[in-house]
């Protein structure tokens, strides 16, 4: 049974003027001052696309526990100025964030057996092609904990969050400040491909983020970045005769190899099956064969204008749509041939959903499967991002 990881606050909201922020004359990085593992933020003198907040101004507080109410005060005084910056963590151990984000059971986001048997087939098959011997190593079931939770005030005086989360036991300061950067660097790499969304966006849309290293035992394999972006687009649309709001909802996401690990497979969902919505549009549209990348285009819908924007992934892959309408859910699948695996990978899907009554309620949810050759066979394991249920107000 997998998990779910559900947002328990709406303090866990970006927007795109964080991204903005982050591209900035002055460039900073994140770094280890040296002192017994302390976390620190530091100026750096290259020419790093960084830009947080320098160490003057950065508070690190170490708790074993935290909750809405710690976050929400902290939340108060960043937005104040009273701190810029605020990183909670428990010195490379997990954090207790039941009261905070929750973690709690999910099983209607499952790979059907049927899709779980034919990608080992496909896997094998590509292996044994190449020569090589196949060795499935299963799924992880580790459950993702929370390291660290990073706070801090943007140029625009908005609100940014980084949400640090492993499958492992514990998280060294290194690696919980690389993984607060990428999620800055991710997002300044995202403003910069999708202008056209943002020219088209609301001035706020809503943006949910989370940076989580995977682990084989104590051997880092990958992190994967990755946001869901709500973008309100009307409030006024009439929905089969009901008032209502159209939102488009997108999910990026970059997986990043390490010790030898490639990208073999990834499934993407974002799943709209609420009584109140309706799934109207949704993007990457139909099965393609291998390409470096591919268009997203919400085409026009009750009144909205369409909105298309690219997504580069690089290596060959072949994307396979397994969308529902009917189910209200996008579903994806891009994967590739073992000998044409990449060590790096970077995604997107959206979808244009209706809400006629309450709050929107997205799931979001991803697998990976990483490979890595030893002697002469590909061993695969895979790896679980989500599912992620996000409530964002509406109506």
């Amino acid at each position: 049974m997998k998990k779910k990881l559900i947002y328990m606050c709406t303090i866990a909201v970006l927007s795109f003027s964080i991204f903005c922020g982050s591209i900035a004359e002055n460039s900073y990085a994140i770094v280890n001052d040296g002192n017994s593992g302390k976390i620190d933020i530091s100026q750096e003198i290259d020419n790093s696309p960084l830009k947080v907040l320098n160490k003057n101004s950065y508070e690190n507080i170490k708790k074993k526990s935290i909750d809405i109410k710690t976050v929400s005060s902290a939340e108060k005084n960043v937005l104040s100025g009273e701190n810029q910056a605020v990183l909670y963590h428990n010195d490379g151990k997990p954090l207790d964030a039941e009261n905070f984000i929750k973690f709690d059971e999910v099983s209607e986001m499952e790979n059907t057996p049927s899709e779980v048997l034919a990608e080992k087939n496909r896997l094998r098959e590509s292996c044994e092609n190449a020569g090589f011997n196949y060795i499935d190593e299963g799924r992880d079931t580790s459950p993702i904990k929370v390291f660290g939770i990073y706070i801090y005030k943007t140029e625009s005086n908005t609100l940014g969050e980084a949400i640090i989360t492993s499958n492992g036991n514990e998280m060294s300061p290194d690696e919980i400040s690389d993984n607060i950067a990428t999620s800055i660097k991710n997002g300044t790499a995202r403003l910069s491909s999708e202008q056209s969304t943002i020219k088209a966006a609301q001035k706020n849309p809503d943006v949910r983020t989370i940076s989580t290293t995977y682990k084989s035992g104590t051997t880092k394999v990958a992190t994967l970045t990755g946001s869901v972006t709500h973008d309100r687009k009307t409030k006024n649309a009439s929905i089969d005769g009901k008032a209502g709001s159209i939102w488009d909802v997108d999910m990026f996401a970059e997986v990043e190899c390490t010790n030898g690990r490639k990208v073999s497979s990834e499934y993407i969902w974002l799943n709209t099956n609420q009584t109140n919505q309706k799934l109207i549009k949704y993007g990457p549209v139909g099965d393609k064969g291998k390409s470096g990348g591919y268009t997203i285009t919400l085409a026009a819908a009750y009144g909205i204008a369409s909105i298309s924007f690219p997504v580069t992934f690089g290596g060959s892959y072949t994307r396979t749509d397994m969308t529902s309408l009917s189910g209200k859910y996008g579903k994806w699948k891009i994967a590739t041939d073992s000998t044409a695996a990449k060590s790096s990978l970077t995604t997107q899907a959206a979808i244009r959903t209706s809400n006629t009554s309450g709050s929107l309620i997205i799931k979001g949810k991803m697998e990976i499967t990483l490979i890595n050759l030893v002697g002469r066979s590909w061993r695969s394991t895979t790896y679980t991002w989500g599912a992620q249920t996000y409530t964002i107000a509406d109506r």
